[in-house]
């Protein structure tokens, strides 16, 4: 098994349909900001749920406990 790594989790959002800014924060654990003009109209919940089953088909659950937080926004940039 290969750690997480601000790297990795990067990699993999920016690979979602539509997204058009990723950010990832390494301090004790991983930040992301995931910004997509395709989450407009959607509520948080549904955000948060694309971004980790997108997660969940890329990584083991081991590598995902490293991720603190997600902050999924709508529209073009931060």
């Amino acid at each position: 098994m290969t750690m997480m790594t601000k790297e990795r989790l990067g990699t993999a959002l920016k690979s979602m349909d539509g997204v058009s800014e990723v950010k990832v924060i390494e301090d004790r654990r991983l930040i992301a900001i995931v910004v997509s003009p395709r989450f407009e109209g959607q509520n948080e919940a549904v955000r948060q749920a694309q971004v980790w089953r997108h997660l969940q088909h890329q990584f083991v659950d081991e590598d995902l406990q490293r991720v603190e937080f997600s902050l999924v926004v709508a529209g073009d940039r931060v």
